[in-house]
């Protein structure tokens, strides 16, 4: 991960491009002078193949066709000429992020220097990627790790956020780990580098959601449905404190389709797509609706179970991904009874909750860029 250094000054045209797993969807948006963020247009290209990240490699010809579909839909001739950054944020699949707590003893209590801190934190960092791979039973050469954050750091159980004077002996640390395996980062690099990129950025989605609900001091989690895994961001009191994983989505609600309708799991997409956008009658609407039903009940309280082996307490949750259609037809079963939870936003909720009020993507798809779009403009790039 890497950042170019733009002059502020002047207006700044941005590219997001979320690469979910049976669609691509790209935003278009603009820096102004005055530091406002200005959405331009918005895309989704639907990939040919569904599911196209399901096999251990990507698929180059069909990654090129989206983004060619989506640089037509977005009016982009040359990206290099009018694009000053891009930013990529790749499927759970193949990116992967993890929390996890370190704990260290000190020998004697003495107050830290700023040497010793940096000392420190370097080991606590090494010591995470090391169990990371003890876990994944693979040797350090097989997966690049991209970034590490530290979340939380605790001193004899209080919280503090440096570590320079501190005296105590028993310190935590919870770090965010972000990694991909080297042939995974290797073939996207070969496939994105045939575009005449500015600039390029491998983006996160745990630090887009933890940076959005941190700078907005905002206690929420971030549901992201994709085709067929959904995952879960939970932040309180500015830290991201879970990220928990679901083995269900969109997937599940286009086998209903097929199963229901008798036909081949690609045409059962096209129908899940016009359901999305509100393309079919409101009998049919409705008969589909009956029979997600029990499959809404039965995934959701599956979900419900996780979140409270952890005790985990959510008060409010924005939705987003290509599998988040399905709250469609789960706000007519009471979301409030399924989840229990007090807020269910969709994208534009999420984004008119900090101070863009006349955005009007309604598309729970874009969340994910509207999240860059907020990074874009708070990080100093």
């Amino acid at each position: 991960m890497f950042f170019n250094i733009f002059d502020k000054n002047k207006k700044q045209t941005f590219l997001s491009i979320d690469m979910g797993s049976a669609a691509a969807k790209a935003m278009l948006f603009e820096r102004a002078k005055n530091g406002d963020i200005n959405i331009i247009r918005a895309a989704t290209a639907y990939y040919d193949l569904y599911s196209v990240f399901d096999s251990t490699d990507f698929q180059a010809d069909v990654i090129k066709k989206a983004i060619l579909q989506l640089s037509r839909e977005l009016k982009i001739t040359s990206f290099h000429g009018e694009i000053d950054k891009t930013f990529l944020l790749l499927p759970p699949q193949f990116l992967k992020e993890e929390i996890s707590w370190h704990k260290i003893t000190r020998d004697q209590a003495k107050p830290i220097s700023a040497q010793q801190e940096k000392e420190i934190i370097s080991g606590v960092l090494e010591q995470a990627k090391k169990d990371i791979l003890t876990n994944l039973v693979a040797a350090e050469n097989e997966f690049k790790f991209l970034s590490f954050y530290i979340n939380e750091i605790k001193a004899d159980g209080y919280k503090v956020e440096r570590l320079v004077g501190c005296n105590s002996r028993e310190i935590e640390f919870n770090v965010l780990c972000v990694y991909v395996p080297y042939e995974y980062l290797q073939q996207a690099k070969s496939y994105f580098n045939g575009f005449d990129w500015k600039s390029f950025q491998l983006v996160s989605q745990s630090e887009l959601v933890w940076h959005f609900f941190k700078e907005n001091n905002t206690d929420a989690a971030f549901l992201d449905m994709g085709a067929d895994i959904s995952r879960l961001f939970v932040v309180k009191n500015k830290i991201l404190s879970n990220i928990l994983e679901f083995s269900f989505g969109g997937d599940n609600f286009i086998k209903k389709i097929s199963d229901y309708l008798g036909v081949r799991e690609q045409e059962a997409m096209i129908i899940a797509q016009r359901y999305q956008i509100n393309d079919l009658s409101q009998d049919f609407v409705n008969k589909i609706n009956q029979r997600l039903v029990p499959l809404l009940e039965s995934t959701t309280l599956a979900m419900q179970s996780e979140i409270s082996k952890r005790s985990i307490a959510i008060p409010q949750v924005f939705v987003s991904g290509g599998g988040s259609y399905l709250f469609t037809a789960m706000d007519k079963v009471n979301p409030k009874r399924i989840f229990n939870f007090n807020n269910l936003g969709s994208a534009t909720t999420l984004w008119n909750h900090v101070f863009c009020p006349k955005v009007v993507l309604e598309d729970r798809q874009m969340a994910n860029n509207l999240l860059i779009a907020f990074y874009a403009n708070k990080k100093s790039l």
